[in-house]
């Protein structure tokens, strides 16, 4: 078998979107619209400094908004709603190690808060941190940051070697993108957790499931003929590894598996008012 086979697959990356920063969009953040809605805070009393905080946070005034809670916790460290709050202007201002903190302690407060749970995946993410596993009901926007996360773990395993479990987080990631993403996007994100099973697949040895992805692909959903051709070029190479012994697989299959391993998946923080935005850098 020819060495570098995988580097004729044919696979048009998505389009980018504008690329991030440190500082989580704050320039466009600025220029959008002059009031942002605050997720509802269940309580129907709202403490003063929460009042405020809330107030800052509509003005976009998004640092003022985290001082002011900073300084409430300080000394009320137990006041409802104040982790969530902070959590979503920490974000907002692109500190998001910080946000994960602080949403993670909104998140024990109210543990059944769908949008608390997407805005603490979408933060770990974007802080460079692999989100858990949770066994919670994901639909709509929560579905979609779920699917990321389980691709972070699909890729996470695959650098450690663990690939069998690899594929199925990718697997998972692939199911949960085509329940819940929009469909102008879905192919992309679809492609993307196709890609990573089929690879984990290979590295492990596990060639008929890695050619069962393939049948599978198409049902999810409409995909473009460029990631038909490099789905074909992957069942193809399934078929090749079958006559190399499996000692001489792994320098292979290593340009893909490094390619998948290094890839960054991009997402915007999430924060209850926009749509999930995600894309991928360097897969192929």
């Amino acid at each position: 078998m020819t060495k570098g086979r995988w580097q004729h697959l044919d696979l048009q990356k998505p389009a980018p979107l504008p690329t991030d920063s440190r500082r989580e969009h704050a320039v466009e953040d600025a220029a959008a619209a002059p009031s942002v809605p605050v997720p509802p805070v269940p309580e129907t009393t709202l403490h003063p400094e929460i009042r405020r905080a809330r107030a800052l946070y509509e003005l976009r005034q998004f640092e003022q908004c985290a001082d002011c809670l900073t300084g409430a916790l300080a000394v009320h460290p137990e006041i409802p709603g104040a982790n969530k709050l902070l959590g979503m202007a920490l974000g907002r201002l692109g500190f998001t190690t910080d946000a994960a903190r602080s949403l993670r302690a909104a998140l024990a407060e109210t543990p059944e808060d769908p949008a608390v749970l997407g805005s603490l995946i979408s933060a770990e993410i974007r802080a460079g941190l692999v989100p858990e596993r949770r066994s919670v009901t994901a639909t709509g926007e929560l579905g979609e940051i779920m699917g990321a996360a389980a691709w972070i773990r699909g890729q996470q395993a695959l650098r450690e070697g663990r690939t069998a479990e690899a594929a199925l987080a990718f697997q998972e990631a692939g199911e949960l993108f085509a329940s819940h993403s929009p469909p102008e996007v879905a192919p992309e994100r679809v492609a993307a957790a196709y890609v990573g099973e089929t690879v984990s697949h290979l590295a492990a040895g596990q060639l008929d499931a890695a050619q069962r992805g393939f049948s599978r692909l198409g049902a999810r959903v409409r995909l473009p003929e460029a990631t038909l051709r490099f789905a074909r070029g992957l069942y193809e190479l399934a078929d090749a590894l079958r006559e190399v012994v499996p000692a001489e697989r792994a320098a292979e299959l290593a340009p893909l598996v490094d390619a998948v391993a290094a890839a960054r998946l991009r997402l915007r923080f999430y924060e209850g008012t926009q749509p999930v935005e995600m894309y991928w850098e360097n897969l192929p």
